[in-house]
Order: C-alpha cells, then sequence, then structure tokens
C-alpha cells in the first residue's frame, strides 16, 4: 500500500529595500517552513529593479543563511524578471525553520522582489 505524501505548498513575502531597509544584515521573515519539508524550489520575481553597487542577498534559515538560494548568491534582479534559484531540493531540519533573508557585500539602495517558496510537506 501506498502512502500518502504530503501535497506542493508555497510561502511566499515581498521584500522592499527602500522599506524594509537594505543595510548588510539578516533579516528574519516571520514564515516557518514545517519541520521535515523538502523545498523542492524557490522564485524570485524582481517588482522595482534592484539598485546597488556589488550588492547581494541570499535566502536561507536561521543559522544556515545561504541554504535555499543554495551557491547562487542573488544580485540585483530587473523589474519584471523572474529568476529561479535551480537547485537541488533542500531537506529542512527536524524541527521547524524561520526563512531569513540576508544582505551581504555591499548595501541595497532601492529595490523589491517577490519571493516563492515551493515545498513538500511530510
Amino acid at each position: 500500500m501506498a502512502l500518502k505524501i504530503g501535497s506542493l505548498r508555497c510561502q511566499s513575502f515581498t521584500y522592499d529595500f527602500t522599506l524594509d531597509g537594505g543595510a548588510i544584515s539578516s533579516i528574519p521573515m516571520g514564515i516557518f517552513i514545517p519541520a521535515g519539508a523538502v523545498i523542492t524550489n524557490c522564485f524570485i520575481q524582481g517588482i522595482v529593479t534592484g539598485a546597488g553597487v556589488g550588492a547581494t542577498y541570499s535566502i536561507g534559515i536561521i543559522g544556515n543563511t545561504a541554504l535555499i538560494t543554495s551557491l547562487q548568491v542573488m544580485t540585483i534582479i530587473a523589474a519584471g524578471a523572474v529568476v529561479t534559484t535551480g537547485f537541488a531540493p533542500v531537506l529542512m531540519p527536524a524541527s521547524a525553520s524561520i526563512i531569513q533573508f540576508t544582505i551581504a557585500a555591499n548595501p541595497f539602495t532601492a529595490g523589491k522582489c517577490n519571493v516563492m517558496l515551493y515545498y513538500t510537506e511530510y
């Protein structure tokens, strides 16, 4: 008899560098991914073209800030563009994990993006 696996789910947030801040920092998004979930993809949609010379960001969880964007630390994304991080599925830790947005290298002075995380919950 087959065991039913949970359905595909999505958590998303919008980050606006003008309102939420663009300084080098790690910002918890207040969004949880459940224990044992497998993140299958991450899409980032540019709403307002980012600005910041050499500015980068990554998406991860508290304690592993680059977990979700993996080796692809993201840079400025143009308005209207959609980027997928293209990583192998990520198994989350045994406890629920808070998604974290980390700005590194140099600060952002403008920009806005939507981040959509797709996962399967077991």
